[in-house]
């Protein structure tokens, strides 16, 4: 189709737009009809009876001159009059023109400014050529090739006028040359023009003439024209579409955000004219280069931030409509299984993402965002914490955003209930990564909440209320025991100078927890008082009085506590960083050898010491 193959040119920056009096008639301008009616106007009965007035635009100026005895004067005033001192009734087409920055090349038959004033400083106007070795190659080129109101000499109407402008010999033939050298390697489209204006004509003859047939395409926007004047078009070698200039520009316009970010995707529009393109529709791209080619970086509004539409479809699926329907808050993630149709656009109406995206992620917008402190019973306390509040007709959601992660406490309201209180859920998500500290911080801030102690909450801006909590036992224990961990975790990297890095409690043994615990505590207390039913195993070399020195321990008489040094000093791997930890150094209370009898009977050299009360104490000696 013509019109599509148009578009696809126009957004490949490849089509130079050639625009005639039709494209000013909204503006109040005159068409070239009108203006010979203008111009026969100015003109006395007498000489009203001295020229034919069915006479082609050309030629009737050139009648008006000779009675004027060769002097442009009067028609310049007209002109003047009619196109300079004119004041448009809009420019609103011009203006969505010059919002589109694919064209940077405009030739004008038409004497009006709009194409000037629309483009505000960012274009410049030829129509002499002294102007061609001055061009800036940034700017849009307008070519008045009729001339410009403010140079009258540069005015082509006449007939005698358009002879001199095509003659080889002249130096205006410059200008002509320049343009030609420009549609030779662009596809033209003509705007606003009737095929009953000779000038037209003209004109389509001296490209024909001044180019192969090897020429890029050419297209004709009218609308309605008989078949006579198609087939005409046709013989030219010119695609016809059937549309008026405002409608073609609206569905323009429409077509380049459709494909705008593909197109810059698939490197058919250069980086500027995209940037220029969606800047003018209020958004702000962010474009990284490489050696061969430019990537879209991020995407922002234009006064930072971004606003779009989104329009998708979703198959049925339990999870999405409790999220939609406020039965849940947070982060759900659509794939291609469940969107049948998915598009993002921006509030200007620009296509930035559609089904080839492949998934969509959605947040819940919380109602309100607070900042609180709080003050627990037992005296821990945390300041300036930002809370989010999530609410629908099914549930209100709190969301204590901690380093660590979030803390989030559930109330289902019951509007129909005699229930004086609203039962609250309590869970938390942890981030992947968080450090030694935020993670105490979070699960004391966990303890407490499931503690059952009162809580004072103090807004920023000055209310506060206090509640006593309730006491969730699972969360409690659960929070507490890990808070026990990081507190011994932070007492043996405070002993031995240590930073650990960021971490997570995932793959931890209750085995390793244990341990920690038992060291970061006999750090803390100098030793830790053990009651349970132990034994320490050892191989003795045998000899009167190592016997002796074990039956001694047997003997309620002369019996002393027992204390057994580890040989090695351990080495503890601690979020990836080996600890040296030291010797352990274990004392037995009331120790008895159990296999005394066999040691004795040199049937077994493995000694068994047990407490006889279920007691024993541990040190650690620091490492040498």
């Amino acid at each position: 189709m013509p019109k599509e193959n148009l578009f696809k040119h126009i957004r490949s920056e490849d089509v130079i737009l050639w625009a005639g009096a039709g494209l000013s008639l909204y503006a109040g301008y005159p068409s070239g009809t009108e203006l010979k009616n203008i111009i026969l106007n100015d003109l006395s009965q007498s000489e009203k009876t001295d020229i034919n007035e069915n006479l082609p635009l050309t030629d009737l100026t050139e009648e008006y001159c000779r009675l004027k005895l060769s002097s442009r004067n009067s028609l310049i005033n007209i002109l003047n009059k009619t196109f300079k001192d004119y004041t448009p009734l809009t420019t609103f087409l011009h203006e969505q023109i010059a919002s589109i920055p694919h064209f940077k090349t405009i030739v004008t038959t038409n004497y009006d400014s709009l194409f000037e004033n629309a483009y505000h400083g960012r274009s410049e106007k030829i129509f002499h050529s002294k102007h061609i070795p001055y061009l800036d190659k940034n700017k849009v080129h307008i070519y008045k090739i009729h001339g410009d109101l403010s140079d009258p000499d540069s005015i082509i109407i006449t007939k005698d006028d358009y002879n001199k402008f095509f003659k080889s010999n002249l130096e205006n033939n410059i200008l002509w040359t320049s343009v030609k050298a420009c549609i030779a390697s662009k596809n033209i489209l003509f705007l606003g023009y009737n095929l009953e204006d000779s000038n037209i004509q003209v004109v389509f003859d001296k490209i024909a003439e001044g180019l192969s047939l090897n020429r890029k395409e050419a297209f004709f926007i009218a609308p309605n024209l008989p078949q006579s004047k198609i087939n005409w078009l046709i013989q030219k070698g010119i695609h016809y579409i059937n549309l008026t200039g405002k409608e073609f520009i609206i569905e323009l316009i429409s077509n380049i955000k459709e494909n705008i970010f593909q197109d810059f995707k698939n490197q058919i529009v250069t980086p500027d004219t995209f940037r220029s393109f969606t800047t003018s529709n209020n958004l702000k791209v962010n474009i990284e280069s490489s050696e061969s080619s430019y990537a879209l970086k991020s995407i922002s509004g234009k006064n930072g931030t971004l606003k779009y539409n989104i329009d998708f479809s979703l198959n049925e699926n339990k999870n999405l409509e409790n999220f939609f329907s406020g039965k849940e808050f947070g982060t759900v993630e659509i794939n291609e299984d469940n969107l049948s149709k998915f598009r993002v656009t921006s509030e200007s109406g620009i296509k930035i993402l559609d089904n080839d995206s492949g998934r969509l992620k959605l947040k819940s917008k919380p109602t309100s965002i607070l900042k609180i402190d709080l003050s627990f019973t037992n005296g821990y306390e945390i300041f300036s914490q930002d809370v989010e509040v999530y609410s629908s007709q099914h549930k209100i959601e709190m969301r204590l955003l901690l380093n660590a992660g979030l803390l989030l406490l559930d109330a289902n309201p019951k509007p129909d209930s005699t229930e004086p209180e609203m039962k609250i859920k309590v869970s938390y998500r942890l981030n992947e990564k968080y450090t030694l500290r935020d993670g105490i911080q979070f699960f004391k801030t966990l303890s407490g909440i499931t503690s059952g102690q009162d809580v004072t909450v103090r807004f920023h801006g000055g209310n506060s209320f206090t509640k006593s909590l309730s006491f969730f036992e699972p969360f409690h224990l659960h929070s507490s025991s890990i808070l026990r961990y990081f507190e011994n975790l932070k007492i043996i990297e405070h002993h031995h100078h240590l930073n650990f890095p960021e971490f997570s409690i995932d793959n931890i043994t209750d085995e390793f927890v244990d341990h920690i615990n038992c060291i970061g505590e006999v750090i803390k207390y100098g030793e830790l008082l053990y009651e349970e039913d132990i034994e320490v195993k050892c191989r003795i070399t045998k000899s009167e009085k190592a016997i002796q020195e074990l039956i001694n321990i047997n003997d309620d008489n002369k019996a002393t506590p027992l204390i057994i040094d580890y040989i090695n000093s351990e080495t503890l791997n601690i979020c990836n960083i080996d600890v040296e930890i030291g010797k352990h150094e274990i004392e037995i209370l009331e120790p008895y050898i159990s296999n005394l009898a066999e040691v004795i009977e040199n049937r077994n050299s493995l000694v068994i010491i047990k407490s006889k009360v279920k007691k024993y104490k541990i040190r650690l000696k620091e490492p040498n």
